[in-house]
């Protein structure tokens, strides 16, 4: 019998709230298909509202990325990464926009906000597992957070949405933060 996997699930609202209602229709699937759902929610707020029963093989876990965000330094420290690089690059040369400070905002905020979701997730699952399968419904910062595992931990398969989008096609290579900010 194959062995069935592990799931890592990036919500903003699910189970918190009645945001989100589409995956309340997957949650009977996903508790058949997978040993063990971790839903994994990213939203602010979602604690404060009611929270909607998951079968007996998920666990819920809140992240704490927010505490980090708040922190300028995280922001700044990205204005030397090589991932900013890259973005300034496409955003320049790809893109034929020119960078203005919203847009570098943008950049780096993203960029902030994914690594403080990935390093939420490192504390909080034990990413050893081989037979880990991660993914987002959203095409934002969860996804680039996703994008960030794939760099590091190559034996999980990832998942996002819209398989049009270049980091989605390239996730273990390279990916695009500027292609999920409003133009700006």
């Amino acid at each position: 019998m194959k062995e069935r996997k592990e799931l890592i699930l990036l919500t903003h609202y699910y189970p918190f709230g009645k945001k989100e209602s589409y995956i309340e229709t997957e949650v009977k699937y996903l508790s058949a298909s997978f040993k063990k759902v971790h839903i994994f929610n990213v939203g602010k707020h979602s604690v404060y509202t009611e929270k909607r029963v998951v079968p007996e093989n998920f666990t819920v876990l809140l992240s704490n990325h927010h505490e980090e965000t708040k922190k300028i330094f995280l922001l700044l420290k990205h204005v030397f990464s090589i991932l900013f690089f890259e973005e300034l690059f496409n955003l320049i040369f790809v893109y034929r926009k020119s960078p203005s400070y919203v847009r570098i905002k943008a950049i780096l905020s993203s960029l902030r906000n994914a690594s403080s979701i990935k390093k939420s997730i490192q504390n909080k699952i034990d990413m050893s597992n081989p037979s880990m399968i991660i993914y987002s419904y959203w095409s934002d910062d969860n996804a680039i957070a996703i994008a960030l595992l794939a760099r590091q931990f190559h034996h999980h398969k990832y998942y996002v949405p819209y398989q049009s989008f270049p980091y989605t096609i390239l996730i273990t290579h390279r990916f695009f933060v500027i292609n999920f900010q409003f133009d700006l």
